[in-house]
């Protein structure tokens, strides 16, 4: 009701004149070449190759990008079992954030960590990686990188490969994808214990043959797991984790997932070196996004839109959660800075037209409503 009524008082403060601009949104789909070792990017609307970036530091076998609370950009380097920081707008490298340091070889300052594939920042605001070859999550401090501890212990639930689409929930759980093991785990968001096979290995038409990302859809109450070595993209309620259907039914190899700025899907395949665009409707094929080996790309494995358009809250996901931020943006953009500090106020810029204003109020309610 709060917030009904705090979008009540925006549309009526737009209506007299009160507009509000931010910077260009400039969306881009930055994508993963594991045989590359680079990060290429991509215009969000066309496709078109822009640049890569990954130069300095030990950038081998990129696998996963994330956007932390510090407004950098977080990249697993599997085959260097570290996590690396560049700039989320220049792209320039920062550091090493996670790594085993050389010069202090009887101690492990990764705890342990063997070919991270996924790394996100929790409701606690401390990173959680995915260590795929031990099978196991672990936890380091979100400001510094320090180690705390093993959130999910080795194979726990039946973990066999935990993989780059690893995620916090709607309902503050973790899910992991578990890549041999054929299953999607949940674990319990605090206290990292197993709680159930959310989704199984299903049988016939619903089987589930290598899953690597595990989507929500929040407006639509449905998730999608996309299986490598199955050539489809499953969907389950989000909620039971009950089969509804195969999505997609034919895809090559499928591996990262992302949902662009217009609603559709958009899927990399591993094999062909491309991303192609799906109907967020129904799944129908939409053609060639990014065509094979466009800029380079070589092994694409993990796809990402930069700056994730609706997302005002910078959780890393697109729900009626964000709401709240984008009514703050429009009726107090100074409030809302010293609340989102490292924020992206274009993520709100739903129109694309480098404005947040009343525009982008109908199509931000589109935006978290089921395609």
């Amino acid at each position: 009701m709060i917030r009904s009524i705090r979008f009540l008082v925006c549309v009526i403060t737009v209506a007299l004149g009160a507009t509000q601009h931010a910077h260009a949104r400039g969306g881009e789909l930055l994508a993963c070449g594991f045989n590359s070792d680079q990060i290429h990017r991509y215009d969000a609307t066309t496709g078109a190759f822009v640049g890569t970036f990954g130069a300095g530091g030990d950038l081998n076998g990129p696998i996963c990008v994330t956007v932390g609370p510090d407004g950098l950009l977080y990249v697993c380097s599997e085959e260097a079992n570290k996590v690396l920081r560049y700039h989320r707008t220049t792209f320039a490298y920062i550091d090493e954030f996670i790594f085993d340091d050389l010069g202090t070889p009887m101690v492990d300052e990764t705890g342990g960590l063997l070919g991270p594939t996924a790394a996100i920042f929790g409701p606690d605001g401390n990173l959680y990686v995915a260590s795929f070859d031990n099978d196991q999550i672990l936890r380091y401090n979100g400001t510094t990188g320090a180690f705390i501890d093993i959130f999910v212990t080795a194979a726990s639930g039946g973990l066999n490969g935990p993989d780059n689409g690893t995620i916090f929930g709607p309902d503050g759980h973790l899910y992991v994808p578990s890549f041999f093991g054929n299953q999607v785990l949940r674990y319990d968001g605090t206290s990292g214990a197993f709680l159930n096979v959310f989704v199984g290995v299903g049988s016939t038409t619903s089987a589930m043959r290598n899953p690597r990302t595990v989507l929500f859809r929040y407006g639509c109450n449905d998730l999608l797991v996309n299986n490598e070595f199955g050539g489809r993209v499953q969907r389950y309620n989000a909620t039971t984790g009950v089969w509804i259907d195969r999505f997609i039914a034919n895809v090559p190899a499928p591996t990262g997932m992302a949902i662009g700025p217009d609603k559709n899907l958009y899927i990399a395949s591993l094999n062909n070196h491309s991303i192609t665009k799906w109907s967020g409707v129904n799944g129908a094929a939409l053609g060639t996004f990014v065509p094979s080996g466009s800029g380079g790309l070589n092994g694409v494995v993990y796809i990402k839109f930069l700056p994730l358009t609706g997302d005002a809250n910078c959780d890393g996901v697109v729900s009626i959660a964000d709401l709240d931020g984008f009514v703050q943006l429009l009726l107090d953009p100074v409030a809302y800075a010293i609340a989102h500090p490292n924020c992206d106020a274009a993520n709100a810029d739903v129109t694309g037209d480098n404005a947040t204003d009343g525009l982008d109020i109908t199509a931000f309610i589109t935006l978290i409503q089921c395609p």
